[in-house]
């Protein structure tokens, strides 16, 4: 059950940081546009 635990927990971390990752390209492409 532990590892499961740690699983869901990694997975979460994973998919956080690749929505932080979207944002910071939206953010990119911001400041090039201009």
């Amino acid at each position: 059950k532990l590892a499961t635990a740690v699983d869901d927990f990694e997975t979460r971390n994973l998919h956080q940081s690749a929505a932080v990752a979207d944002h910071f390209d939206d953010f990119a492409e911001l400041f090039t546009s201009r």
